[in-house]
């Protein structure tokens, strides 16, 4: 039997989407829709900025957002199945 991915992989995975700025990222996008060019500082304002800029690069490197034109940042299909996880959770 093959694994599809390594320890490592699976470790980096489950970090990204256990850790408060990915998880605060998603649920807001997912509450309250895109959020605008610019607007993120303000938007994610309970977090440090190094976590205000490292939370939306490593969501998009494992495609959880996008940045729509004219939108700004933006939940991917799996970005949306993710936040049902998330409000789940937390029910």
């Amino acid at each position: 039997m093959t694994s599809l991915f390594t320890p490592a992989e699976v470790r980096t995975a489950l970090e990204l989407l256990a850790s408060h700025p990915s998880i605060r990222l998603v649920t807001e996008i997912d509450d309250n829709g895109a959020i605008p060019p610019r607007r993120l500082a303000a938007t994610l304002s309970d977090l440090p900025r190094h976590q205000q800029r490292r939370a939306p690069e490593a969501a998009r490197a494992h495609g959880l957002v996008r940045t729509a034109p004219g939108t700004g940042l933006e939940l991917t299909e799996p970005g949306s199945e993710l936040a049902d996880l998330y409000d789940a959770a937390a029910r």
